[in-house]
């Protein structure tokens, strides 16, 4: 990911948690996410944001992970989050038993379609394009 990506991401969580009034700590509380963590999200630190951490301070913040990775305009399946992340993020209430098991159930199908679900697919490998760079 570019830095102006990690920063434009950081600024749109910045953003939000300011806008609902949210100190550092209150969002570690909501989220889960350490503070520290969260400032250098925020200030842009990072090179490769952790997308399980994106979706825990999104889902706190009341927006999606795709608004998230908009703000920083990625639209790479590289940057989504795994299928068990993915389903507890959009599955609040699953229990983790369940998690698992659509988890083996979603790599069962994936190895059925010849997919590996462990390893990037074809093209999945290479640099993330810009939503400006898919119209270009």
């Amino acid at each position: 990911m570019r830095p102006e990506q990690v920063q434009a991401i950081g600024a749109f969580l910045r953003q939000h948690r300011e806008a609902k009034g949210l100190s550092l700590r209150q969002l570690e509380a909501a989220s889960g996410v350490g503070n520290s963590v969260i400032a250098r999200f925020e200030t842009g630190v990072f090179n490769r944001l952790d997308p399980d951490k994106l979706a825990k301070l999104s889902r706190a913040l009341g927006v999606s992970l795709n608004e998230v990775l908009d703000a920083g305009d990625v639209t790479s399946g590289v940057d989504l989050p795994t299928m068990p992340v993915y389903l507890r993020s959009r599955y609040e209430g699953l229990p983790e038993e369940t998690v698992q098991q659509m988890s083996r159930y979603f790599d069962r199908l994936a190895r059925q379609h010849g997919i590996d679900p462990s390893g990037p697919g074809p093209g999945e490998d290479e640099q993330p394009l810009t939503k400006r760079q898919q119209r270009s």
